[in-house]
């Protein structure tokens, strides 16, 4: 019977394994996923945003005018869904920015209340003149959209879930008490639900990989714990504080940053810099996002060459043609990918300038290669303003305009 008991328990140990494994497994399919269908969901957006950017360049009429800044601002908010929607798949790498932390929930405030029901009270009190935090913002959405869905399975979908923000200055002997903490400045935001709470044996459990109360099939177990590695990557610490009968209250202690914070409408008006007919070779599959790109450089000021591909690329270059600039796209068809472009260019034709774009999450496009070619990378969708601005960061790097 002893010998029953120890092959039952092995067997058991190995199904949790194989439980884990599979779960593991289905989180990085679904990231990969996430990725190529944010490719094409962007490339889409580019050309979208574009196309409304060079009519409000040829309109005049000022309600007309109104109308396309109203469309753009939606498909740049599509693109903001996007990243978030990677963010939660795990489907891109941590880019930490200066967050203004009230604005930026209040920004999110529809994305946050679309996850409850009608009968769950969503509430929030920010704090007075809360401090500035660091980290990525895609990842801070996931950590509160996380908390919120906890939240709201914790009330059954009857009750109140409480976002609420405020400055806290940890002392050394307060910070002692707490694992992972630091004495210093944090911002503290906080999801509280009216939900029955756990008894402690089960909030020590809670922020277990796989750990769940919830039913199979029902959640991952996943959600503390990817939010403890968000609030860690940004230099934070977490705290759960949960009694039966009384709900339970995760908050997230993020360390204040002395960075100022860039307001998304600065610079809006700021001049464009435009070109002075240097020679840009497009290089993209997609012929309507080709298409977008090289009438937004054209409205720039710039002469353009197009090739649907690397190798289409590197033939043009050897017949000679003056290019100042390669604007790439990474991931093509064919056997040079964007990165591949870019080496070989570094090589053979050194006083080439080079600017890469990809619609990709950033986890899908290979830190070392980027670092190998030294070239700047934009994220699609762009606006004209960041494609302007970064081509002449590139013709500056080449020396191929004057500062």
């Amino acid at each position: 019977m002893a010998g029953l008991s120890l092959y039952c328990e092995a067997a058991e140990a190995d199904g949790d394994y194989e439980t884990e494994q599979s779960k593991r497994q289905r989180l990085e399919t679904i990231g990969r996923l996430a990725g190529v269908i944010a490719h094409d969901f962007n490339n889409l957006l580019t050309v979208i945003l574009a196309n409304l950017e060079l009519a409000a360049f040829r309109i005049r009429n000022e309600d007309s005018r109104e109308l396309l800044r109203r469309a753009s601002e939606a498909a740049e908010m599509g693109a903001s869904f996007n990243k978030r929607l990677l963010a939660l798949a795990g489907g891109r790498r941590s880019e930490p920015a200066v967050i203004k932390v009230n604005r930026h929930i209040t920004d999110t405030w529809q994305v946050v209340e679309r996850v409850l029901s009608e009968d769950t009270r969503l509430q929030f009190h920010p704090g007075a003149d809360v401090w500035p935090v660091k980290a990525d913002p895609g990842e801070l959405d996931g950590a509160i959209l996380n908390l919120v869905v906890n939240a709201r399975d914790a009330v059954e979908g009857r009750g109140e879930v409480t976002i609420a923000t405020k400055n806290v200055q940890l002392t050394a002997a307060e910070a002692a008490g707490i694992a992972g903490a630091m004495p210093g400045d944090f911002v503290r935001i906080s999801v509280a639900d009216t939900g029955s709470g756990m008894p402690s044996e089960v909030a020590e459990l809670a922020m277990e990989p796989f750990f769940t109360t919830k039913p199979t099939g029902a959640g991952s177990g996943l959600g503390l714990t990817s939010v403890g590695m968000t609030v860690a990557r940004a230099g934070g610490f977490l705290l759960l504080d949960s009694l039966p009968g009384e709900g339970t209250t995760v908050s997230l202690y993020l360390p204040r940053t002395l960075e100022v914070a860039q307001d998304p409408d600065d610079g809006e008006d700021a001049d464009l810099p435009f070109g002075e007919g240097q020679l840009i070779l497009v290089v993209e599959d997609d012929p309507l996002v080709r298409e977008a790109v090289l009438q937004r450089l054209e409205v720039l000021g710039y002469a353009v060459l197009e090739a649907p591909d690397g190798e289409a690329a590197l033939a043009l270059l050897k017949q000679g043609e003056p290019v100042d600039l390669v604007f790439s796209d990474v991931v093509m068809p064919g056997r040079l990918s964007g990165y591949d472009l870019a080496l070989l260019l570094r090589r053979r034709f050194p006083g080439v300038g080079v600017l890469l774009t990809s619609g990709y999450a950033s986890r899908m496009v290979p830190r070392r290669r980027r670092f190998m070619v030294r070239s700047e990378l934009i994220a699609k969708p762009y606006s004209l303003q960041v494609l302007a601005r970064a081509v002449r960061r590139a013709l500056l790097a080449a020396g191929k305009a004057e500062g």
